[in-house]
């Protein structure tokens, strides 16, 4: 939806932006979902490894500004987001090998296949609804719906993380955890 919510929220002016930040969103996310490692060698005081992993960033700045000035932006965000993504693996490899951490492959499996059922989905209205407002606000809609489906029929969150979610507070939780599967706390 990047491709819609740029152009409709700063102007068209932005729109060769958005090649930049599905790759931003893409490589940011798997950083992300790989960070597990990195947290667990921190709260463990593993600072070497800790400063291994972010000198891979930080050797990635002036990569990132060679590559922006000589092949541009869209190769200079591949470069910052595959240098994070990169630190954040490493991370994953050491706590790992010091912790046995197991990255939960079943539920990346699940999400990913809601995700690109999700991707289809709007890819499709995309394709008959130009652009707008409203069709944005449809879109992501129907992105959230398909989503909260999808994790239910697929049993995406497991009893455990459904406690979790609503011990968090989050607003609307209790609903959340309601269609999901879950029951009230006591």
């Amino acid at each position: 939806m990047v491709g819609d919510y740029l152009p409709l929220l700063y102007g068209q002016l932005f729109s060769g932006a958005i090649p930049i930040a599905r790759v931003l969103v893409i490589l940011l996310f798997a950083e992300t979902a790989f960070a597990v490692g990195l947290l667990v060698l921190w709260v463990d005081e593993r600072y070497r490894a800790v400063l291994t992993t972010q000198a891979v960033m930080i050797a990635g700045a002036p990569v990132f500004i060679w590559t922006a000035d000589r092949f541009g932006l869209l190769t200079a965000s591949l470069v910052l987001g595959g240098c994070r993504f990169a630190a954040s693996l490493l991370g994953y490899v050491e706590a790992r090998r010091l912790y046995g951490v197991q990255f939960p492959w079943r539920f990346a499996a699940k999400v990913s296949l809601v995700s690109l059922i999700m991707v289809v989905c709007l890819a499709a209205v995309r394709t008959m609804w130009p652009t707008s407002l409203l069709q944005a606000i449809v879109c992501t809609l129907l992105g959230v719906t398909i989503i909260a489906v999808g994790s239910k029929l697929l049993v995406v969150i497991g009893p455990d993380e459904l406690a979790l979610l609503e011990r968090a507070g989050i607003p609307a939780s209790p609903l959340l955890v309601r269609w999901l599967g879950g029951t009230r706390l006591p």
